[in-house]
């Protein structure tokens, strides 16, 4: 899957009903830059289709990433969501659509400057 989305092509993945494998499932819909839907019914392909259509019609951004670096004795000490690095060091985010908001939360901890500083004093958190 890796050389089709390489090559702009994803693949999205739906679970019809309750007993599809969501793990298995999930795992093709990332590994391809696809989406993962669960539906009750076939009568529901029809709006998904027509939704995946309409979010292919308004990426704006694909392959984009986020970069943090941590300056001035800052340290970053965690990203709070699962986004896969890339081989920069950023974070990889999904494609962008027109109206869609992203966020990628991280905390960066420094030294404050008291009397007894304390290693890991959040400072910031980044909602991107």
């Amino acid at each position: 899957m890796a050389g089709l989305t390489q090559r702009g092509i994803s693949t999205s993945a739906f679970g019809l009903g309750r007993s599809f494998d969501e793990d298995l499932m999930g795992a093709i819909a990332t590994a391809s830059d696809g989406t993962l839907a669960q539906i009750e019914s076939p009568q529901q392909l029809a709006d998904l289709y027509a939704s995946e259509l309409s979010g292919l019609a308004s990426t704006v951004g694909s392959k984009v990433s986020l970069g943090i670096r941590a300056q001035q004795g800052a340290e970053l000490v965690d990203v709070l969501n699962d986004l896969p690095p890339t081989t920069a060091g950023n974070l990889q985010l999904p494609n962008l659509r027109w109206g869609a908001s992203r966020c990628a939360p991280a905390c960066v901890c420094g030294r404050a400057a008291m009397a007894t500083p304390e290693p890991r004093t959040p400072v910031v958190a980044i909602d991107s």
